[in-house]
């Protein structure tokens, strides 16, 4: 009798666990930053990484329709929102669409853009639809007269890099943009230098890649993220405090290698930042 009801208690697990990855969900974090502007308290940022070509209702509608009720100031893109098995004119398209018309969009993009040479079918996607591709690249963004920056770096993947390391990359940036010294966001595909760039003054990095781990436990957390093949990979979902830098890891809205989310929900990331400063 025992037996069964292990089994059964076992198989309600697994069917469980598989459930998840048809669950949209969205993770909220509140920001406090000194050098953040008054101007900019309450500033909202929804981010998406990582859709690999999956759809989520008809040309997206859950996605977008979550997004608007967010009411975003600006969305972002990490990356790998197109698959490098996928075919042009994947389901990234409809999503551009639908969330361009909602706030400015900035984006970079992820190994599977590059791996898969999609890039510059993406590239004229965004610039068909406003969005801005911060390809090694830094924006100064304005509201009220106060302004932060943004600045996007290309995966290690893409071919033409002219400097050797994402370090490098990011100090030409920093040097050739001085208001990169004042607040920072930074966007990249993956969290593997965020150590380094930690040490180089970036205030906010959002990433994702780690697909949130792929297949987590519950209590242990994550097992198995098939980018890099990685068994019990760290920092693969979730805000971490990496020296006076805030990472924040997206879990992402899809999955690569094996069409599986195991209790890991898919999430849309909403960010809001607060200056120390502000009035109240």
């Amino acid at each position: 009798m025992f037996g069964y009801l292990l089994i059964f208690l076992l198989c309600v697990l697994v069917l469980a666990g598989l459930l998840t990855r048809h669950i949209l969900t969205v993770r909220h974090y509140r920001l406090r930053y000194k050098k953040l502007p008054p101007e900019f308290d309450g500033f909202k940022i929804v981010q998406l990484s990582d859709l690999h070509e999956r759809y989520y209702g008809e040309n997206n509608e859950k996605i977008i329709s979550k997004i608007a009720l967010l009411e975003p100031d600006i969305i972002v893109i990490t990356g790998d929102m197109a698959d490098e098995h996928g075919t042009a004119g994947g389901s990234y398209v409809s999503l551009y669409e639908g969330i361009s018309k909602i706030a400015p969009v900035f984006c970079v993009m992820g190994n599977h853009e590059y791996r898969g040479k999609r890039s510059q079918e993406e590239l004229i996607i965004c610039n068909e639809n406003g969005i801005i591709s911060l390809e090694d690249k830094g924006y100064n963004f304005v509201k009220d007269g106060a302004s932060i920056s943004i600045v996007g770096l290309s995966d290690e993947e893409k071919f033409n890099i002219v400097f050797d390391t994402p370090m490098e990359r990011l100090s030409y940036i920093m040097d050739e943009n001085e208001s990169v010294r004042q607040f920072n966001l930074l966007l990249t595909h993956r969290n593997d230098y965020a150590d380094e760039f930690a040490k180089q003054g970036v205030d906010l990095m959002l990433c994702g890649h780690m697909h949130g781990g792929q297949i987590r436990l519950p209590i242990i957390g994550a097992v198995f993220s098939p980018s890099g093949g990685r068994l019990f990979p760290v920092r693969t979902k979730g805000l971490y405090k990496v020296g006076d830098m805030d990472l924040i890891v997206s879990g992402g809205l899809g999955e690569s290698t094996i069409p599986v989310r195991f209790f890991n929900c898919p999430e849309i990331v909403e960010i809001e930042l607060y200056a120390e400063d502000a009035e109240r």
